[in-house]
């Protein structure tokens, strides 16, 4: 049978093989390093790189501050055992630790590396000098973390104020996942919760098992993951 010209430039188009879209393959670390995340908090609160503490040393800090005070002991050594469940085989757990420095900073990976970080702000505490440097560096940090995206300075007011909204306007029998706001980009997933108008926390991940959500636990007690 003869093709006419047309049928056959259908033929022809019609056997051009289309390859698959594949999706890219997410990150196995965030884009900044552990003395990059110290290094923004260095210019705003004057830290060194002498006050990047290990897990160990963290929590012998409060071991120290809270000797004469058993319950509080008791709670520290059940943060090393919280803390030792959410390590991975390689990761290492590290603090921002100094006391002038009015937010709880915590990260895990290994070596430079950072798969995870936490920070906590407890807003309520913040006097209007701690706030405003406490939010630049933030910006700053988010970023770091998202520079193809124009609103990642933006990301720590804007999911503070949706997340404060979203706790005030849960009702009974709600899933308490709904109060947290995420955002993921590029295989990194930023996620805040709070309580207004004490706390706020900002959790950014690459690794699935760090993602706060209330089916695995309170995201409130997490330190890291």
């Amino acid at each position: 049978m003869m093709r006419t010209p047309t049928a056959l430039l259908i033929l022809i188009a019609c056997s051009v093989w289309v390859l698959p879209v594949v999706a890219p393959a997410s990150p196995k670390w965030l884009p900044i390093e552990k003395s990059e995340v110290l290094a923004l908090f260095v210019s705003e609160f004057g830290l060194g790189n002498d006050d990047i503490l290990s897990m160990e040393q963290w929590l012998n800090q409060l071991r120290i501050k809270y000797a004469d005070d058993p319950k509080r002991l008791a709670r520290v050594n059940e943060e090393q055992s919280r803390m030792k469940a959410e390590q991975g085989d390689e990761d290492e757990i590290w603090f921002v630790g100094r006391r002038s420095l009015p937010l709880l900073v915590a990260m895990i990976g290994v070596g430079e590396q950072v798969h995870s970080l936490r920070i906590g702000v407890p807003v309520v505490n913040l006097s209007k000098e701690e706030g405003e440097r406490t939010f630049r560096v933030l910006s700053d940090l988010f970023e770091a973390i998202y520079p193809d995206w124009s609103d990642a300075k933006n990301w720590p007011t804007t999911s503070l104020k949706d997340s404060w909204n979203r706790l005030a306007a849960m009702q009974r029998g709600d899933d308490p996942d709904k109060t947290l706001v995420r955002e993921t980009r590029n295989g990194i997933t930023s996620t805040t919760f709070g309580v207004p108008p004490d706390l706020v926390i900002y959790a950014v991940t690459v690794r699935k098992r760090c993602l706060p959500t209330a089916t695995t636990g309170n995201p409130y007690e997490r330190i890291v993951c």
